[in-house]
């Protein structure tokens, strides 16, 4: 396992053992014969701390006494530094933290903080639709990707449109991500947009799955788009759309 240290190097837990689940939760009938290794490898392992040539960051410390000193200190490149800071203001909900986490949603550099703090406002229940339409439109596709999965939540009229409007972005794990928050809206709207990814990438595997994995509760807004799209995307969906009609 590798993870990110709060002083921004990297630990690497090395672990051998010949069994990792604790005896006890083992069968009757194999404990037994298994007794002889139950500690086999304790004596083995290390944690690995990998240093890079710049040197390391301080090490951080979180004043948990201060709601603004720790909501400050979540404009962070270091993730290990981040998601302690989530869980402490989702453990704690201090209500004084809402209006600087909707301003670091908004005007932090870093696209990973801006989303983040859109996630810790929605586990405080505080994220504004406003704010998700605004990220929607972020230029960081994984900020799209991620305020995408948070729209999917809500029913919104204006916050749908403004998620499929996506339909047209040209990454990747936007439109995967659309494909499948798709199956979570109750509009039509939502089974034209599955043929419009159809469309536009008839035989990648991964968009095709996610579409059809959205379209049953959509089902005949999104055929009858499929029949009048593409020859392409029609030859694609033909047989898993009957599949699924079955």
């Amino acid at each position: 396992m590798v993870r990110t240290g709060p002083d921004g190097t990297l630990w690497v837990a090395d672990m051998v053992r010949y069994m990792i689940e604790h005896p006890d939760w083992l069968p009757p009938e194999g404990k037994e014969d298994l007794r002889p290794h139950y500690r086999l490898g304790g004596d083995c392992g290390r944690i690995w701390r990998v240093v890079p040539d710049r040197g390391t960051r301080s090490w951080p410390v979180l004043d948990t006494k201060n709601t603004a000193a720790m909501v400050l200190a979540l404009d962070s490149p270091n993730d290990w530094q981040r998601l302690s800071i989530q869980q402490w203001l989702l453990w704690k909900k201090p209500a004084d933290a809402v209006p600087m986490l909707k301003e670091l949603s908004s005007k932090s550099s870093r696209g990973e903080v801006r989303l983040q703090a859109a996630w810790i406002l929605e586990g405080l229940d505080a994220l504004e639709d406003s704010s998700l339409e605004s990220l929607l439109a972020d230029q960081v596709p994984e900020v799209r990707a991620g305020a995408l999965r948070l729209a999917e939540k809500r029913q919104e009229p204006s916050l749908i449109r403004h998620s499929l409007q996506l339909a047209d972005d040209s990454h990747p794990k936007v439109l995967l991500q659309l494909a499948l928050s798709c199956g979570e809206w109750e509009t039509d709207a939502a089974g034209t947009t599955l043929a419009r990814i159809a469309n536009r990438y008839p035989h990648d595997p991964f968009l095709k799955s996610a579409v059809m994995s959205s379209s049953l509760r959509h089902a005949a807004s999104f055929a009858t788009a499929i029949a009048a799209g593409a020859r392409s995307a029609w030859s694609a969906y033909r047989a898993p759309l009957l599949r699924q009609s079955v």
